[in-house]
């Protein structure tokens, strides 16, 4: 296992698979494209990306102060492919009732990507 800031990526070698679970839900969404490209440049062409975040639409702070930026399906698809992966699969839980704006909701965005 390796410990590492999602911008500033150790030196290492390629991996098969990263697995990114509740991690980049912290990430701020201006700085998204530089974490989901860091991602990349860890795998292996072929490699898997297995990715999870909160869904919902903007940012919120949850009762301890922890900070989170929300997405939609579509959304988190998009910074995927900008990413340069191919989505396998990617699946909102529960689904969509519109509670979820403008907090932290209980629903997750959880994703499958491969690199080419």
């Amino acid at each position: 296992m390796i410990v590492a800031d999602l911008l500033a990526p150790p030196t290492m070698e390629r991996f098969d698979g990263v697995w990114a679970m509740a991690s980049l839900l912290h990430v701020q969404r201006d700085l998204i494209r530089e974490a989901m490209a860091s991602l990349a440049s860890m795998l292996k062409p072929g490699g898997i990306l297995f990715s999870s975040v909160k869904r919902g639409v903007g940012n919120a702070v949850d009762e301890t102060g922890r900070r989170f930026t929300l997405y939609d399906e579509a959304h988190w698809a998009t910074h995927l492919r900008g990413a340069g992966f191919e989505i396998i699969e990617i699946t909102g839980e529960p689904p969509v009732d519109g509670s979820a704006v403008g907090t932290v909701a209980p629903g997750w965005i959880s994703s499958l990507a491969r690199l080419p």
